[in-house]
């Protein structure tokens, strides 16, 4: 159960926080929580549903950034683990 929450609840955070405070097109915030979370095969199911490429401008920037970050972060928690 805490996997389960410890997954969700970042997700349906940004969720909330994306659409509701920041107003952004659902498409879009739909994309950059597939970015967010570096898993390219929910971009592809995200682009079917919409039938438009649209999410890849929200799954861009935040790809890029958590792919920096798994690079950067891990060796460092492990260090100081």
């Amino acid at each position: 159960l805490t996997g389960v929450a410890v997954t969700l609840v970042p997700l349906i955070v940004a969720l909330v926080f994306g659409r509701f405070v920041l107003k952004l097109n659902p498409v879009i915030l739909l994309g950059a929580i597939c970015g967010g979370q570096t898993v390219a095969a929910a971009l592809n199911a995200v682009n079917e549903e919409a039938d438009s490429s649209m999410p890849v401008l929200g799954f861009t920037v935040t790809y890029a950034v958590a792919n920096v970050l798994l690079a950067v972060w891990g060796p460092v928690i492990v260090a100081f683990t």
